[in-house]
């Protein structure tokens, strides 16, 4: 899987293409899922740039950019479904870094401070 994990995170989506052998490939879609709008409400949606430096991007923020995030349900399915070991062991990890916490590290803390 690939992803921009460092400014996305669990709380966001993506995608992830498995191939097993002598299989075709197949795509699982767990992208985001935002709230349907009835039309008459004035959406909160703007861009802020955002400037790494030596470039900038434009991330749009406000309340019209909140969705449903897909990554950790993608992520378990994908694992159920194609994984050796089983989720408990799997996430042994995470839940010993969110017990103890984790010292971020120096790009870490800028991109967290950036956006």
């Amino acid at each position: 899987m690939t992803s921009e994990f460092a400014l996305t995170g669990a709380g966001g989506g993506g995608a992830m293409m498995i191939r097993k052998p002598d299989s075709a490939p197949v795509l699982y879609d767990f992208f985001v899922d935002t709230p349907p709008r009835t039309g008459k409400e004035e959406l909160d949606f703007f861009g802020m740039e955002v400037d790494f430096g030596d470039s900038s991007q434009i991330f749009h923020i406000g309340k019209g950019s909140a969705a449903v995030p897909g990554t950790l349900l993608g992520l378990v399915i994908i694992q159920e479904q194609f994984g050796v070991l089983p989720l408990p062991i799997v996430m042994e990890p995470a839940i010993k870094l969110a017990q103890e916490g984790y010292v971020l590290n120096t790009k870490q803390s800028y991109n967290f401070k950036l956006l």
